[in-house]
């Protein structure tokens, strides 16, 4: 955990604090420059392990998240997942398996668990 706080928190000063001139001289590619509130916002996700920041192939910042998602089978093979969402009386098709964005200082496990408590209806 630490080496990739560590890694993002290089990269995020980089592309927004004093060594933005430097890296714009050695990387003369066009991106766009973080602001102070989305360096905040990036810093603070980093920080509680919610993502990573590492640089794509077009050198722009690529943020990832981590997900939790649940495949959850019977003995026969059939999967449970969520066909539709109910808006306004109406079903709309809405086909995705349960699962979730980590919250702060959240394990895979920790993420299942609240999902099947929260999202999952009692079966």
């Amino acid at each position: 955990h630490e080496e990739r706080l560590a890694f993002s928190m290089a990269i995020l000063d980089s592309w927004s604090g004093p060594l933005m001139p430097s890296l714009t001289r050695h990387l003369p590619v066009k991106r766009q420059a973080l602001g102070a509130a989305e360096q905040i916002s990036s810093s603070r996700e980093v920080e509680d392990g919610r993502c990573v920041i590492t640089l794509g192939d077009d050198c722009q910042l690529l943020r990832t998240v981590f997900v939790c998602i649940l495949n959850i089978t019977n003995s026969t093979g059939d999967v449970l997942g969520k066909i539709a969402t109910l808006k306004n009386d109406d079903f709309v098709p809405d086909v995705a398996l349960p699962s979730s964005k980590l919250q702060e200082q959240e394990s895979a496990s920790m993420a299942a668990a609240r999902i099947i408590e929260m999202d999952l209806p009692r079966l």
